[in-house]
């Protein structure tokens, strides 16, 4: 059958998957500069081995997008670091 079922492994391009990652935020409101640096992230824990910090993720921003629960507009800024720390507001 060509459904992929629960636990196959799926060999996709890191480009390209970041491609659709970035075309899902674009397209739920993310400017296309922070979508292909958030895409990029995604791909690249996946990447590493950290699939909880990776594409996974994706999904659930996009809903938190559309709800408006989150700006993917939004320019964060720091108000104070340290070391190993930092207050960011946005």
């Amino acid at each position: 059958s060509s459904t992929v079922k629960s636990g196959t492994v799926v060999h996709i391009p890191k480009a390209s998957l970041e491609r659709v990652v970035a075309d899902c935020f674009i397209a739920t409101g993310a400017p296309a500069e922070h979508a292909a640096l958030v895409s990029k992230v995604l791909v690249a824990a996946d990447a590493r081995g950290i699939p909880s910090h990776g594409v996974n993720r994706a999904e659930m921003y996009c809903k938190e997008m559309e709800a408006k629960l989150v700006d993917g507009a939004a320019l964060p800024t720091i108000h104070c670091e340290g070391p190993g720390v930092a207050v960011v507001d946005g």
